[in-house]
């Protein structure tokens, strides 16, 4: 059955290693007939690297040691994913999530594991770029994707369980929510990046305008200051405060203009707050439906 990731059934007992080295800790034995999971295709050496079935953990076994058999349909992630932007230039920060009654192990490239005891919660930080991660529990199908961590970032990942092991209900996950999830996480984070490149042209734009108006201001001032004094039989001194009148007039509209377009722009940004603040609450919403309410 294709279960929708690569699959390493042990051919004979060996042991699955912490790194592609006979000489590195081994971490648990591989009977005979064991299930593992592939975390890449490419062998290394001549070991691969995998995740234990029986135990969620993962480490590196000899290839031929495996019988390899692939996904034609690879799954998607049960996972719950939100970014938050801080408005800063640290580190980006993940907190891990695990909705579930399983210890979750959660693996990002070259970070430690990270293991999250049933319904708790792990933080972790990482440096910005696109990571590779996986997260999965013993006899439990892992999950496999790959982000893009942005320095300022808050990341928010809740793992869950489809189905419950013997004894428990198996409850299932409309997939049209985590279809509906994944497209709102998109619109989200596109309409995150496009508010952040909003606020720093509009921050531009109001020192420029505020800059217009104070130029205006004294070039005003400065009008009033002549017009009293003006000699209105002195052709040349007329035209020259005509000139400043005509030059404060052409200023006070580009004034106007420029104070226009920052309104709109204001107006604009607003509008993409209110409704990523919208998206947000959905996606919140969704999130707790995928969850079970907690």
């Amino acid at each position: 059955m294709d279960i929708g990731v690569d699959v390493g059934v042990v051919k004979k007992s060996t042991s699955l290693f912490r790194e592609p080295s006979r000489n590195s800790t081994a971490i648990s034995t591989l009977h005979a007939g064991a299930r593992t999971v592939l975390v890449s295709r490419i062998a290394v050496g001549g070991w691969l690297n995998v995740i234990q079935s029986s135990t969620g953990h993962q480490g590196w076994v000899l290839a031929d040691r495996l019988a390899l058999r692939y996904t034609r349909h690879r799954r998607p992630a049960n996972l719950v994913f939100q970014r938050e932007d801080l408005g800063t230039i640290d580190a980006p920060v993940v907190e891990i999530s695990n909705s579930s009654e399983k210890t979750v192990y959660v693996h990002i490239d070259g970070q430690p594991e990270i293991a999250v005891a049933p319904y708790g919660q792990q933080t972790a930080s990482v440096s910005s770029g696109i990571y590779q991660y996986n997260a999965t529990a013993a006899d439990v199908i892992p999950d496999f994707g790959v982000t893009d961590f942005i320095n300022g970032s808050r990341y928010t990942w809740r793992f869950f369980i489809t189905s419950a092991g013997a004894g428990h209900a198996r409850r299932k996950i409309d997939p049209a929510l985590i279809a509906e999830n994944r497209q709102l996480q998109a619109q989200v984070d596109q309409l995150t990046l496009s508010q952040r490149a909003a606020k720093n042209r509009m921050d531009a734009d109001r020192a420029d305008l505020s800059a217009k108006e104070q130029q205006l201001q004294r070039d005003t001032d400065e009008v009033d200051r002549l017009r009293p004094t003006l000699d209105n039989t002195d052709a040349a001194a007329v035209d020259r405060f005509n000139q400043l009148v005509d030059s404060a007039n052409a200023e006070s509209a580009a004034v106007e203009a420029a104070r226009t377009a920052f309104n709109q722009e204001v107006d604009l940004y607003n509008a993409n707050l209110d409704l990523l603040n919208r998206l947000s609450d959905r996606l919140s919403q969704i999130e707790k439906s995928i969850n079970g309410g907690r």
